[in-house]
């Protein structure tokens, strides 16, 4: 590890001390990936379903729709979604408490008869996964692989939901959400990328942190770059430097302003961030 290398490594550990004194380790253990993943394709293909129908809608709407819409397309079981004909995408769509949208069900319909054919050809999609991932040599370049297979096989899904669905497979990724990306931009990191924010997750999650740690790595860093889940946003579309615990070492890559515009960090405040949802982002 070269001293660029070690003082990135340092300051992004030093970000993960800042967050982690302000939000509790279980948070993060959350959302790191599940710590059991799915077990079937049938599991596997209801959260795919769930994520699709939850695009651009509050969490509170899903959660409180989501078993409606699950009963009316056949509990969502691959083989039974991918033969829905027109007349059953009618009936679904005149079920009042379900999540109608005709896109989204057509994209759900679509992405079961791509599940089925994985599993047709691999086993399961598990399987399919790990083939994927072998056949790209670097475990890193592999899992950036899978992602981009996931995104070109599936509708309505984007570089965020394809690195979820890989969490969902047992592969431990890092989220790359565009507030982490930017936030790795202005400290100079080089991971402004998807396949430059998993090589960058590798070699700094920490290994004590366990199967899971680029999922929590992504996780923390999130937190640090939007305030999500509390007011602890420092590095967020209108960064606050001053309260930032690497800003005298940070190049500030794409901010504008000079680099004590803030003093709250000599004062010892902390900036509230911005709480919205990046509901665009898939």
């Amino acid at each position: 590890m070269d001293q660029t290398e070690k003082r990135l490594h340092a300051n992004l550990m030093m970000i993960v001390d800042f967050v982690s004194r302000q939000l509790p380790g279980e948070l993060f253990d959350r959302l790191s990936g599940p710590e059991s993943p799915p077990e079937t394709d049938h599991e596997r293909f209801v959260l795919i379903a769930r994520r699709i129908f939850g695009l651009g809608l509050p969490p509170w709407l899903v959660e409180q729709r989501f078993a409606a819409t699950r009963e009316a397309l056949a509990d969502l079981v691959p083989a039974k979604v991918a033969a829905l004909e027109e007349r059953d995408i009618a009936h679904f769509l005149s079920v009042d408490a379900a999540l109608r949208n005709r896109a989204k069900v057509l994209a759900v319909r679509h992405n079961a008869r791509v599940v089925q054919r994985l599993a047709s050809e691999h086993g399961d999609l598990n399987r399919f996964a790990a083939v994927t991932i072998a056949q790209n040599g670097n475990e890193v370049r592999g899992q950036e692989a899978l992602m981009q297979a996931l995104q070109r096989e599936l509708q309505f899904i984007g570089p965020i939901s394809a690195a979820r669905i890989a969490q969902e497979l047992g592969v431990d990724v890092m989220v790359p959400h565009r507030s982490v990306l930017r936030f790795l931009h202005r400290l100079g990191a080089g991971g402004t990328d998807g396949r430059g924010a998993q090589e960058l997750s590798e070699r700094v999650a920490p290994e004590a942190w366990g199967p899971r740690r680029r999922g929590r790595l992504g996780a923390v860093l999130l937190a640090f770059a939007t305030g999500r889940w509390s007011s602890v946003a420092v590095c967020n579309g209108e960064p606050n430097c001053g309260a930032c615990p690497v800003a005298p070492d940070c190049p500030r890559n794409g901010v504008s302003g000079p680099r004590d515009e803030h003093s709250s960090r000599a004062s010892g405040s902390q900036t509230t961030g911005s709480t919205a949802p990046l509901s665009a982002e898939r």
